[in-house]
């Protein structure tokens, strides 16, 4: 080989080398208290400030659906649970925005809001506390495929509420 081709070559495999450790990152975890000392969860079913007679269940199923689902925590019963995460139904709203020629509503609004506390157990030590609201415009459809059912909105709006609780639990920032 001529001696100008090797220092081409080790330029190159410098590059690649640096590239790749780049490209791979560090492998970096954030260190998260709560993930890393709680590895089990009790959800007791929200309470229910509003109207709506189910949507403290409807929130709670979701919030314990994405738990298992997440598989950061196992969930548990309150005697084998590591923390408790406990909240109540603030808010759940119904707004008309859309109205057909004779006046019925065919879209709108609908919002959830709760309040959440995740506690240590059995200290029941809050470890944070915040309110999440959520919300999802809505056009009403009576068939076809786009058919929607006020329940099925509903339900919709309490996963993305559920799924933004886990998100705070699991993410330390």
């Amino acid at each position: 080989m001529k001696p100008g081709r090797i220092t081409v070559c080790r330029i190159f495999y410098i590059f690649f080398g640096i590239s790749a450790l780049f490209l791979t990152g560090c492998g970096y975890k954030p260190f998260s208290p709560i993930r890393e000392n709680i590895k089990t969860v009790y959800v007791p079913t929200f309470k229910n400030l509003t109207y709506y007679p189910s949507i403290s269940a409807i929130v709670t199923d979701a919030l314990r659906t994405e738990v298992i689902l997440n598989g950061t925590f196992k969930l548990a019963n309150e005697e084998n649970a590591q923390a408790i995460l406990t909240g109540e139904v603030k808010d759940f709203k119904r707004t008309a925005m859309i109205y057909d020629e004779e006046d019925n509503i065919i879209g709108g609004s609908l919002t959830i809001e709760v309040n959440v506390k995740f506690l240590s157990y059995p200290k029941k030590e809050i470890l944070w506390k915040e309110t999440f609201k959520e919300s999802e415009s809505v056009n009403y459809f009576l068939a076809g495929s786009l058919a929607k059912t006020e329940n099925e909105i509903t339900e919709l709006v309490a996963e993305k509420i559920a799924r933004k609780i886990l998100e705070r639990i699991t993410e330390p920032w």
